[in-house]
């Protein structure tokens, strides 16, 4: 399993949709949003992508953190153990969620009265996963 931050994206832009699945937009840049009739268009230089407006609940963007040297400025820190995420410098009685690449929630952990967090991930299929609490967003690589 290979952690790292969430790729090198400067920016994702979370949509909320109206039966509850996320859409997560990983770019590279700020993306100009315009709106069609019918859709909201996130465009960048180097890519456009379109969602139904009547599929949108909530759009939300998030600054991800581009290096370890970046999140370790945070305090915060991710570690593994076997299959087991641990995040610790999280806030107190906050969560650690966990999230397959489609946006489904797998998971969610407790962050305990020291600020760390476990989430195991020896029950999930080889592949690629987010985690997020209120102050960072990575992603893990389970192999």
């Amino acid at each position: 399993m290979l952690l790292g931050c969430a790729g090198a994206s400067a920016l994702t832009v979370t949509v909320l949709q109206t039966d509850g699945n996320k859409v997560f937009l990983d770019l590279d840049e700020q993306p100009v949003v315009t709106f069609t009739v019918d859709d909201m268009v996130f465009t960048t230089s180097a890519t456009e992508f379109s969602l139904p407006l009547a599929t949108i609940r909530q759009v939300t963007y998030e600054k991800l953190l581009n290096s370890i040297d970046e999140l370790k400025a945070t305090g915060i820190y991710v570690s593994q153990l076997g299959n087991t995420i641990v995040a610790r410098g999280l806030k107190a009685g906050g969560q650690l969620l966990l999230f397959a690449i489609d946006g489904r929630l797998l998971g969610t952990a407790r962050v305990d009265s020291e600020g760390t967090a476990q989430i195991a991930l020896d029950t999930f299929p080889q592949g690629v996963y987010v985690l997020k609490s209120n102050e960072l967003t990575f992603k893990a690589l389970k192999r």
